[in-house]
């Protein structure tokens, strides 16, 4: 019996239907929600993305590379149906390795901020989490085991509630400005 999602009656709808589908993400990257100008939408996926301006230095705002733990990102869009209205729950995980004072500081920020976050597959495809209301952290614990072979660092949940849309894919050839790990140097990253 012939692959029903490599037939031409799904061709379209299923196009990775035929080739080897890897979950998780390669490479993470977050901005303050109330610092995303606009996301341009062209054919249902984000074609430009628009920083705010930094008033004190009239340069727009950045994003911010996150180096996470290896297979602990995913991605999840689940559809809320109520009595009245429908809604989509956009949700991200990853573990941020480590204990050091700067990943202490940065979990403090992260519990209080409504953020967005541009996540890159394996594939090289890109999806942004919380475009219309942002994402809050609703669970992190950062810590260390007592065994040696214990986690020591970050694994954390946002969530987007109530998006009226699951996560848009960002169109190949798009550039953000991403602040690297060392807090200093702006790379242009193009998705």
């Amino acid at each position: 019996m012939a692959n029903i999602g490599c037939s031409t009656l799904t061709d379209g709808v299923y196009s990775d239907s035929c080739k080897l589908l890897r979950g998780g993400f390669r490479d993470l990257y977050v901005a303050n929600f109330a610092q995303l100008d606009t996301t341009t939408l062209t054919a249902g996926e984000i074609s430009a993305i628009t920083m705010e301006t930094d008033p004190l230095t009239t340069d727009p705002y950045n994003w911010f590379s996150f180096r996470i733990k290896k297979n602990t990102g995913g991605l999840d869009n689940q559809g809320v149906i109520g009595t009245n209205n429908r809604s989509i729950t956009q949700t991200i995980d990853f573990t941020l390795e480590g204990f050091s004072t700067a990943l202490k500081d940065r979990f403090d920020e992260l519990m209080v901020a409504d953020l967005v976050f541009i996540a890159v597959r394996h594939d090289g495809s890109a999806h942004m989490v919380g475009r219309l209301s942002g994402a809050q952290l609703t669970t992190g614990n950062l810590g260390t085991g007592v065994a040696i072979d214990d986690l020591v660092g970050a694994p954390l949940q946002f969530t987007a509630d109530g998006e009226l849309e699951t996560m848009k894919t960002i169109t190949a050839g798009t550039s953000i400005s991403v602040i690297d790990e060392d807090g200093v140097t702006v790379n242009t990253v193009t998705l």
